[in-house]
């Protein structure tokens, strides 16, 4: 779709749509309930229908099929546990030496910068009428709360495009390409690259060489180049731990201990 068009194809919109929902899934914490929709055929088959009509910028199709494959063959009891495992090991608390899933850890070196930009996240969801869950608990900057957020755009773009009101089906459209230039599109392709390189045939790596080039996708469709932004372990946090832990007996400077 030409930047401006005035027509939206409704189907490539509901495809899109269930993608961001998928992805939206993948990096949500695995409980049982997620995992029964992962695994769930009908859903697959659903998704897999609808991508099938995607137009040429989107080149997810062996990704999409692998990640199907992987999550189907997730089990209720040892294989769940390992997913969960795995989750808490790339998604925890951040430390220095893994990309963290979070935006303003991202081209944000100071911290007032960083509230500013969670503040402008934080806005997006309100005028839209959201607010995060409480039973979550995750921060607004989170991959999976982003993704979903484009996820319920899309649909808000649906259903007043069902009711006719064309102006407010263009302001979702003008919201997620400013959310995706602006936000997700800057900061999403750098930390999934990495992902997708953690381990070649797993859950999670698959997700986000899919995720990858899904924005990719995105960009190219919606005619954007978001400027990228890199992460980088913060100084001070190395300096904290050393201040923390800084036995007096060891220490040279004047006056300490």
């Amino acid at each position: 779709m030409p930047p401006g068009a005035a027509f939206v194809d409704p189907t490539i919109l509901a495809a899109r749509s269930q993608v961001y929902r998928l992805l939206s899934w993948g990096f949500t914490v695995p409980t049982t309930g997620v995992l029964s929709e992962l695994a769930d055929q009908k859903i697959w088959d659903e998704i897999l229908r609808a991508t099938g009509k995607l137009p040429k910028e989107f080149i997810i199709k062996d990704d999409m099929t692998h990640l199907q494959k992987v999550a189907s063959g997730i089990g209720p009891s040892k294989d769940s546990k390992d997913l969960g495992v795995a989750y808490t090991s790339l998604f925890g608390p951040a430390d220095t030496e893994r990309p963290p899933p979070y935006e303003t850890e991202y081209g944000q070196p100071h911290v007032f910068s960083q509230a500013q930009a969670l503040a402008d996240i934080s806005g997006f969801y309100i005028a839209f009428g959201l607010q995060l869950s409480q039973l979550v608990k995750e921060r607004p900057d989170y991959l999976g709360t982003e993704l979903e957020f484009m996820h319920i755009l899309m649909q808000k773009e649906e259903y007043a495009n069902s009711l006719g009101e064309t102006d407010k089906a263009a302001i979702c459209a003008d919201a997620q390409r400013t959310f995706l230039d602006d936000h997700l599109g800057r900061w999403a392709p750098p930390f999934c690259a990495t992902l997708g390189k953690s381990n070649s045939s797993g859950f999670y790596a698959t997700l986000g060489r899919l995720t990858l080039k899904f924005i990719d996708g995105e960009c190219k469709y919606l005619g954007l180049e978001p400027q990228k932004v890199s992460w980088t372990p913060s100084p001070m946090t190395l300096l904290e731990e050393e201040e923390i832990g800084c036995p007096a007996d060891r220490c040279g400077a004047e006056g300490c201990g």
